[in-house]
């Protein structure tokens, strides 16, 4: 474990010096398994209010203006504006912080947002991701073509899940459209639930993997309608990044999932 080159070879021939037969040495990463992983699709908490959602994809952070120094640790997590707001410890339970928000402020139009949070440099080893070694594109799709796509996610309450995004001008919050998705399926299931909150709406779109939302919420509730269906609302992720960027000069990029 020691970081030092010639500490660790003195270590090395120490333990080999009193040790009859061949030291055989690994990477304490292969042999032991992280009770509590960091991982996208994973549980997110905040840690003021003990609130759970989902860690929705992991990224870096990276300044927008050419010449600046990067920082040494600059690897973030997304998850909802309404679930963790800056200046709050992000955690997996209450005894295991993985980093701070930066990012949205505490405010009551934050929840078009999605959160940054920065992760503490002893997490990176904790991180683990889903295997389909695909990079995510975060360009808008036309309107048009979103309408009706089928789209999953993976959230820290329901898994994976798949669905189809319904008629995205239906319905606005705060004066700007979201999306509305409804489960691919029987009609008892659901596209997400309590818990899922930050999962990042994914779609196959020209040959390509789109971001394309983020989980806001669910179980949609209109006034004189017998036949409430169980709809997720989720907000362009495009548009949060844009407006984070605007706001602190730094552009995110995600990771490959």
């Amino acid at each position: 474990m020691a970081i030092d080159a010639q500490k660790k070879a003195d270590l090395r021939k120490c333990i080999e010096e009193n040790f009859n037969g061949v030291v055989c040495y690994k990477s304490i990463s292969d042999v032991i398994s992280p009770h509590c992983a960091v991982r996208w699709g994973g549980p997110l908490g905040n840690g003021i209010t003990g609130k759970m959602g989902t860690l929705g994809i992991f990224g870096t952070l990276r300044d927008t203006i050419e010449g600046t120094s990067q920082s040494e640790n600059n690897i973030i997590a997304l998850s909802s504006g309404h679930l963790i707001h800056e200046n709050v410890e992000a955690v997996l339970s209450v005894s295991d912080r993985i980093g701070t928000c930066i990012w949205p402020a505490n405010s009551s139009d934050n929840i078009l947002d999605v959160s940054v949070v920065k992760l503490d440099q002893n997490v990176i080893d904790r991180i683990q991701t889903v295997i389909l070694n695909e990079r995510i594109t975060v360009g808008e799709i036309p309107i048009v073509d979103l309408r009706y796509q089928p789209v999953f996610k993976y959230g820290a309450a329901t898994g994976r899940t798949v669905g189809r995004v319904g008629v995205v001008d239906d319905f606005r919050l705060f004066d700007e459209d979201v999306m509305t998705i409804l489960a691919r399926g029987q009609r008892t299931n659901k596209f997400s639930n309590n818990g899922d909150s930050g999962a990042i709406v994914l779609t196959r779109y020209g040959g390509k993997l789109h971001g394309v939302g983020v989980i806001y919420g669910g179980c949609l509730k209109v006034p004189n309608f017998q036949n409430i269906r169980e709809e997720t609302i989720a907000v362009f992720l495009r548009r949060a990044m844009d407006r984070f960027t605007n706001a602190t000069q730094k552009t995110i990029e995600l990771d490959r999932i």
